[in-house]
């Protein structure tokens, strides 16, 4: 087992593993009703902190806004500058459930669209990850220390994102109960 240690949060205690051979961040709760944070093996120190504040915060979103389309376009180019990659189409099409994909061979990164409706940075932390793909298919350590090169701040992204769907899947939940 990988390293771990216990995380408090706004009174909440949360057990926090990095553990090899997982391939994102994932909040479950145990048995024992405490909740538990898996992280990958290559994730930084600080990244449960962040992870959970994003978390936390994943109940704000705001709309989509005039400009924010040349905002996205200016965010690809930089981003894929940035990781030193030759660019691949990007295209807004993402399947439900995920938030971006990336094609094999250089085919192409699909990005979900719900993603307009959050911070930019949001999509640039899907972006990011799935131009990591480019590189590195799988998520091995060595993915997860180049997505925090490139992005220290992708754990508190991920937590936001990863929030705000499960308020999403909470409300369509409950929705669907008063039909």
């Amino acid at each position: 087992m990988g390293r771990y240690r216990m995380v408090r949060m706004d009174g909440e205690s949360f057990r926090c593993l990095w553990l090899e051979n997982i391939g994102a961040v994932s909040l479950v709760t145990g048995r024992n009703g405490k909740k538990i944070l898996r992280l990958p093996e290559g994730a930084p120190e600080d990244s449960a902190e962040m992870f959970l504040e994003g978390w936390k915060q994943g109940r704000h979103c705001r709309e989509w806004e005039t400009g924010d389309e040349l905002r996205w376009q200016g965010m690809i180019r930089e981003a894929f500058l940035e990781a030193g990659e030759e660019p691949v189409q990007v295209t807004m099409d993402a399947g439900p459930g995920v938030w971006g994909s990336c094609e094999a061979r250089r085919q192409g990164i699909h990005l979900n669209a719900g993603l307009s409706g959050f911070p930019l940075a949001s999509g640039r932390s899907v972006l990011m990850h799935e131009i990591c793909h480019l590189r590195d298919w799988e998520h091995t350590a060595s993915f997860w220390q180049h997505l925090t090169s490139l992005m220290p701040e992708w754990p508190y992204w991920d937590g936001m994102l990863r929030g705000m769907a499960a308020v999403k899947r909470r409300n369509q939940n409950r929705s669907g109960m008063r039909g």
